[in-house]
């Protein structure tokens, strides 16, 4: 009589054991030996366990003879082995057909080195002790959609050539070191113990979303050639990614880090770190890396450490030879969606308090000037013709506040803005009028146009009653009572209302970008 095994779960028979039948011969309660559960029997007695281990040992024999069977059968297209209860799970160093161990329950699995040339399908399956897959090299699809290893699984140098499925996978502890991946998907994976995937390669999509990394993971020196995301993913202690290279578009969108988080050395083409989800206990640091295309909205950078690192620099932004650290979210394409400024200008007011917590006021400052100009751009956000947008963006108390003295943190500036006001008020009041307050008293009061009030006079001469003139303003800049000059009646008292709030306002301008340059 055949084996009448028909799948270990109710639920499952109609669709994954639909056209199933095993060919072996049922001896145990209808089951074959390869159905039939091997499990350790609870307190035995001598007799009891020298009939369950020579079970196994002729499990193990028939197994090996069964696939040497289904290899060298042409009739023979996939290795069906779905159900399978195997003490031990070891294969030939070369497996050239598909392989099926759906829902299979394997204790030792030692295929070291083994060559799968088809498909090999773990779903479901339960490997009860250590799973060794070191040095294999799977050309084809390898499925181990909700596998469970419930002790160390060890793919240490494994190629996977195409697409490897690890949805819903379960390890105790996992070893991917100096493996090399194709396309690989660990979505909803979860490990309770290390995970060590040092040195590993990523060829094409890499996804670890909604993953959960329960003990230490390092990706030490791992390279990510195309896109890689950890969407949602879970690291309850250590994540270390020193030395990694990620290539493409990397995600860590909504990650959730709880311990200690370590990207040093590491290689960003373009990253996002939006919403990070922090724990108290966490301890993120970025060290020594470029941040220059990284995205951080809705995550608080102020429970963030970086040292020593290189922000972006838009070109062609520099003012008296340096250009400002900035966000690349202020810059980056923002394409249908509307920029949102108000998350922007938030990031770069957590940096701000960051940076000045550890006294590294420079580029604080520069974090500054890019929350002032999120402010700037909002005032016009709400516009859509994209040329009134433009003038409101530059016609606003903001981009005032910028001129003047780019947003209080250049005194250079401030102070060319003042010597420029200082000329300007100095021709307005040569050319309406002002007068010497001793006496004799003598009137100062130019005219465009030669008339019969006005006479033509000397270039030195002009230049000395230009430079009455700034003596005039400057009085006005310093708060003298007691001034030298004063302007005569008419629109000359307009310039010294317009000079007052303007030249002395420019000083306070002066003033505060000195209070923040020279404050530490």
């Amino acid at each position: 009589m055949k084996c009448t095994f028909k799948g270990p779960h109710l639920f499952d028979t109609a669709d994954r054991y639909r056209d199933y039948q095993c060919q072996q011969e049922g001896e145990f309660d209808s089951l074959c030996i390869f159905h039939v559960e091997k499990t350790r029997p609870a307190g035995p007695t001598q007799t009891q366990l020298t009939k369950w281990g020579e079970l196994n040992q002729r499990c193990d024999k028939e197994f090996l003879q069964l696939v040497e069977k289904q290899l060298n059968d042409p009739d023979v297209a996939e290795c069906d082995f779905r159900g399978f209860h195997l003490p031990t799970l070891a294969l030939p160093k070369m497996v050239s057909k598909p392989m099926n161990l759906h829902d299979a329950q394997i204790d030792f699995v030692m295929l070291d080195g083994v060559e799968f040339l088809g498909r090999v399908d773990f779903g479901d399956c339960k490997l009860r002790e250590i799973a060794d897959f070191s040095n294999c090299i799977f050309r084809e699809t390898v499925d181990c959609y909700n596998t469970e290893f419930m002790q160390s699984a060890l793919f240490a140098e494994t190629k996977f050539m195409s697409e490897a499925k690890f949805w819903g996978t379960k390890f105790k502890a996992v070893w991917f070191n100096y493996s090399e991946f194709a396309t690989v998907n660990f979505f909803m994976a979860e490990i309770d113990g290390k995970a060590v995937f040092d040195h590993a390669t990523f060829s094409n999509l890499a996804m670890f979303t909604h993953s959960k990394f329960n003990g230490d993971a390092t990706f030490l020196k791992a390279v990510y050639d195309s896109a890689s995301s950890f969407s949602s993913s879970i690291f309850s202690a250590l994540a270390d990614f020193e030395d990694t290279e990620f290539g493409a578009m990397s995600n860590f969108h909504k990650a959730t880090f709880l311990g200690r988080v370590r990207f040093r050395n590491s290689i960003f083409k373009n990253v996002s770190f939006a919403a990070l989800d922090l724990g108290k206990d966490s301890d993120v640091v970025f060290e020594t890396l470029s941040l220059a295309k990284a995205s951080f909205l809705d995550t608080n950078l102020q429970e963030i450490r970086f040292r020593d690192v290189r922000w972006h620099r838009l070109v062609g932004s520099a003012f008296l030879g340096r250009r400002r650290a900035s966000l690349w979210d202020e810059f980056s394409p923002s394409g249908e969606k509307q920029r949102e400024f108000e998350r922007i200008a938030e990031n770069y007011r957590q940096l701000v308090l960051a940076y000045e917590r550890k006294r590294d006021f420079e580029i604080a400052e520069d974090f500054h000037i890019g929350e002032m100009e999120m402010r700037r751009k909002k005032m016009a956000a709400d516009i859509k013709d994209p040329r009134v947008r433009k003038i409101r963006e530059w016609i606003n108390s903001y981009s005032l506040y910028r001129r003047l003295s780019n947003y209080g943190t250049s005194y250079v500036q401030a102070l060319l803005v003042l010597v420029l006001f200082l000329c300007v008020f100095s021709i307005a009041f040569l050319y309406s009028g002002f007068r010497t307050t001793e006496n004799p008293q003598r009137i100062i009061e130019y005219n465009v146009l030669a008339d019969s009030s006005h006479h033509h006079v000397s270039t030195r001469e002009w230049a000395g009653d230009y430079l009455s003139a700034m003596s005039l303003c400057a009085s006005i800049a310093t708060f003298q009572r007691e001034r030298f000059y004063e302007p005569v009646p008419g629109i000359s008292r307009f310039w010294l209302f317009a000079s007052a709030v303007g030249l002395t306002g420019q000083v306070a301008m002066i003033l505060l970008a000195l209070r923040r340059r020279f404050r530490r």
